[in-house]
């Protein structure tokens, strides 16, 4: 599987060939920003990526796809940091508009869904290069929104304001 941020897309190239499939396994428009970072999870049938884009609209998700045809199955809404998880909605930082939120308020960090891994327990972890982790339980994978901050603070935060923070997960 090959995602692209730009065209927020994933193509699937079959093991036995170099050729993508002719059409995308996930169309555009499943990812609302791009797609970064790919995890098969063959024991919840589903192929996770984090929907995010650093030259894009703010905000992330976490989304599972059905591994068998590639349609949305779960979206986990990543709030921005200092939100609560009530404020991330069907999906953080969308349709907020220009005249959203508080007058002359600061901006705070962006949420940016950066990787994603599975544990062989069946854990879902990914990155917020804000300066989080999150993890999803193996029971509750498909409950949408269901992701909990499991790491934050100076070992996994940007060094300077506006930077990325966690990263890559193994």
């Amino acid at each position: 599987y090959i995602g692209s941020t730009q065209q927020g897309t994933i193509v699937r190239v079959p093991a036995t060939t170099t050729t993508p499939d002719a059409t995308p396994f996930v169309a555009a428009g499943i990812a609302q920003r791009g797609v970064i970072g790919l995890e098969v999870d063959a024991a919840h049938s589903l192929l996770w990526f984090c929907d995010s884009n650093p030259a894009g609209p703010g905000g992330a998700a976490l989304v599972g796809v059905d591994l068998a045809n590639g349609t949305e199955a779960v979206r986990h809404a990543v709030a921005n940091p200092g939100a609560s998880n009530a404020d991330a909605g069907t999906d953080a930082g969308l349709d907020a508009g220009a005249d959203a939120g508080d007058a002359g308020a600061t901006a705070g960090p962006t949420a940016f869904c950066n990787d994603v891994v599975v544990q062989s327990t069946g854990n879902v972890f990914f990155t917020d290069s804000s300066g989080r982790i999150f993890r999803i339980p193996s029971a509750s994978v498909r409950t949408p929104n269901s992701a909990q901050v499991w790491l934050q603070g100076s070992s996994v935060a940007s060094p300077t304001p506006g930077g990325f923070g966690a990263n890559g997960l193994a």
